[in-house]
């Protein structure tokens, strides 16, 4: 058995004091290293399973190879390198000059996927980007996320506004600009577009150039966005790069068909053209397309939402996310005693 205490204790202690994108890239990855050496100085040797964020771990894999246990890297969103990437081509686009990772940041990642034993990642997506910078397939575990499907159950619409729903961060990673130029530009009547997030700094002139073309609530408990996901008709996720959206599967959770791009994480959750449907990012004329179809076939929006909430369900509810795992990290404990010391492989 792979033994509890220290198991999610680096995810745990990083969720408790993260500060997010409160802060600047320097001050996060100074506060990373704090986490990751607190956690190096107190694991226990008998542990069986090391399970951190990355970013936060780096200390703790260098001191667990000394007692010989296993590591696994938990990395939520696509390779630093190809994330950077993506965002770098991002704000150019936007006329910013601007990096998304600092160079440190890069750095201290790339030295935890080499030595790290596994790496553990949420989505085919993500997976593709590691592959594609050269890290072996058999390092990478494809571990896709849950929910509590209990949080997010379905209750009755109250109107006929076709709402468009987005939940998220609103910033250019999540390409939010995208959305509301489609919505924009189709000027469909009774619809509406309700954004659901904290506007970050970078975004507040796009909001104001769209002003009156949607609805904004700054933040929802996450015990009541079922109600808000049950008044939705569709929710669109246009991001550029994140692992997998939980967001994808609650809403699916609570009957929604779903439009995403391929860098959500959505190939592996979403059966596309049965629980919604997958587009290309940037892409929004495909986006414009695939609403007005929602748009104009309601009686399809509500098979394919129905279609995805049975999916999820069985699929991607928390328990089995916890169940995926747990087999993973059992295989590597008995993979691991099967084997002398060695060292993280690339």
């Amino acid at each position: 058995m792979v033994q509890n205490q220290w198991l999610f204790f680096c995810r745990t202690f990083s969720n408790s004091f993260r500060l997010g994108e409160f802060l600047n890239l320097d001050t996060r990855f100074l506060f990373s290293e704090l986490q990751d050496r607190f956690v190096a100085k107190r694991l226990d040797p008998s542990t069986d399973v090391v399970f951190a964020e990355s970013l936060l771990a780096l200390n703790t894999i260098r001191k667990a190879k000394q007692f010989n246990i296993p590591t696994v890297i938990d990395r939520t969103n696509s390779h630093i390198e190809a994330q950077s990437e993506i965002m770098r081509e991002e704000y150019l686009l936007n006329g910013l000059k601007k990096e998304y990772n600092s160079p440190a940041v890069i750095e201290k990642s790339l030295k935890e996927y080499a030595e790290a034993d596994y790496i553990s990642v949420l989505s085919s997506f993500v997976k593709k980007t590691f592959l594609e910078k050269g890290v072996r397939e058999e390092k990478l575990l494809l571990i896709p996320s849950g929910v509590e499907m209990d949080k997010f159950v379905k209750i009755g619409k109250t109107d006929q506004i076709f709402r468009i729903i987005y939940c998220g961060g609103i910033c250019l990673k999540k390409g939010v600009h995208y959305l509301l130029r489609a919505f924009h530009e189709l000027k469909l009547n009774n619809a509406e577009l309700l954004l659901i997030g904290r506007v970050f700094p970078e975004f507040e002139c796009v909001m104001k150039q769209y002003s009156g073309v949607y609805k904004h609530i700054e933040g929802i408990p996450r015990r009541l966005m079922h109600q808000y996901y049950s008044q939705g008709s569709v929710l669109v996720l246009p991001s550029l790069e994140e692992g997998l959206a939980k967001v994808l599967i609650e809403a699916m959770a609570c009957g929604l068909p779903v439009i995403a791009t391929k860098n959500t994480g959505a190939e592996d959750v979403l059966r596309n053209g049965k629980d919604g449907f997958i587009v290309p990012i940037r892409d929004v004329e495909a986006m414009k397309e695939k609403i007005l179809f929602f748009y104009k076939n309601p009686a399809e929006m509500e098979e394919m939402g129905r279609n995805s909430s049975s999916h999820v369900r069985i699929h991607f509810s928390t328990e089995a996310y916890v169940s995926r795992l747990i087999d993973s990290f059992t295989q590597i404990v008995r993979t691991k005693r099967t084997q002398p010391q060695t060292e993280g492989r690339r």
